[in-house]
């Protein structure tokens, strides 16, 4: 029996990104590059996982890969060695990913990203968090210099699904409904697309570079596969 709450999908890397940005390793070197890394050293706790539902080719996703103690990730404070140290005692952004794999539009990655409050308030969501982490990661994401991180290079677009698609703008059965600010609701249901191009990998000395620009249009095959994503959860014992 599933937990009736959960929190919103409200950010997807396209499939139409570049082939190495749909893999774990690929995505997280992205992730570095925006200033998140994994949980405080590493750790992970697998009473804590979320599982998503993306579809009917994918109606139970764990979070991250292998063990999914990566699938956290957190602002590491312009430290990525242990600056996520800081945002589990601080508070900040952070996000958790899922993957999804279909027939029709292959590989895309799912975000749930909010700005959470520090230990002392027991990692609640703030004041509009869902919708202010997402639009802070869209923000780094699609900065027109591109982000970099050890000679790994990117750049991005952004395609912006209006409410009603496939969130609504609601509180309901969302969890952490009090962050609605006033006369609002906690999600405004807008969930953006980002097609990440990589421009340079640096695999252990060995550069490869790449040329063309993310798409900036998405596929309707993703569409049709993703309607019925609303939020992720945690299975109930």
């Amino acid at each position: 029996m599933r937990n009736p709450v959960g929190e919103p999908l409200n950010l997807i890397i396209s499939s139409e990104s570049s082939p190495d940005m749909l893999q774990p390793e690929g995505f997280l070197v992205w992730a570095t590059a925006l200033g998140f890394g994994v949980s405080c050293l590493g750790q992970g706790n697998s009473e804590g996982f979320m599982y998503a539902n993306l579809g009917t080719e994918n109606p139970n996703v764990r979070q991250g890969s292998l063990s999914g103690n990566n699938g956290v990730m957190r602002w590491n404070y312009g430290l990525p060695e242990i600056g996520t140290c800081r945002e589990t005692i601080q508070g900040g952004n952070h996000f958790r990913w899922f993957t999804q794999h279909t027939r029709q539009a292959g590989t895309a990655i799912f975000i749930a990203s909010s700005i959470e409050l520090g230990l002392d308030s027991a990692h609640s969501v703030s004041s509009n968090g869902y919708n202010l982490g997402r639009d802070s990661i869209v923000e780094l994401a699609t900065d027109k210099n591109g982000i970099e991180w050890e000679g790994n290079k990117f750049n991005a677009s952004v395609k912006w699904v209006e409410a009603g698609r496939l969130l609504n703008a609601t509180s309901e059965n969302i969890n952490h409904p009090e962050v609605a600010p006033t006369n609002g609701t906690a999600i405004d249901g807008r969930v953006a697309v980002l097609y990440v191009n990589t421009i340079k990998r640096n695999y252990g000395g060995r550069n490869e570079t790449t040329s063309g620009a993310a798409r900036a249009s998405y596929p309707l095959a993703l569409m049709m596969t993703t309607s019925a994503v609303v939020v992720i959860t945690n299975l109930a014992v």
